[in-house]
């Protein structure tokens, strides 16, 4: 399995497009859909490469899609960015279907390149609204993990 640390070199400040940029490329065996963590916790896919370096669109951005199921049940839901780390959206979720507190976000798996339960956001309550958070802070990784997906350490 794939696995190499890479330093983030420039963040890409936008309201809303959420992306870094780090120093390892295809000389280091950098492919575009590697996954991307900090300190354990997914942050984002490898959208671009070139040699020397390689661009990761982060989870909170609003082109992220990311299929979730959530901790304790059998509910496949997508997790998108919205440009915020702590107010991140579910979609498909089934009719009726009421979102509590406290419940962890895992990768579903069904995207068919990520392993299924690797951990990547939580509920939480928020002035009595729920609302979704990321569980690792995109904007403090420094050094970053490149994998090929199918681990995550």
């Amino acid at each position: 399995n794939f696995s190499i640390f890479a330093k983030v070199i420039l963040d890409q400040e936008s309201p809303f497009l959420k992306s870094i940029l780090i120093n390892k490329g295809t000389r280091n065996g950098i492919q575009k859909g590697m996954t991307v963590f900090s300190k354990d916790y997914l942050m984002g896919t490898v959208i671009e490469t070139n040699y020397l370096s390689a661009r990761v669109l982060l989870l909170t951005d609003l082109n992220s899609k990311l299929p979730i199921v959530i901790e304790g049940t059998n509910v496949n839901a997508i997790l998108e960015g919205t440009g915020k780390k702590q107010n991140l959206e579910l979609s498909y979720l089934p009719e009726k279907y009421v979102l509590e507190p406290k419940k962890i976000f895992f990768t579903s798996g069904k995207d068919g390149f990520l392993s299924p339960g690797i951990p990547v956001a939580e509920s939480y309550l928020n002035k009595k609204k729920i609302l979704i958070r990321l569980l690792g802070d995109p904007d403090q990784a420094l050094i970053v993990n490149v994998t090929d997906g199918r681990v995550n350490k």
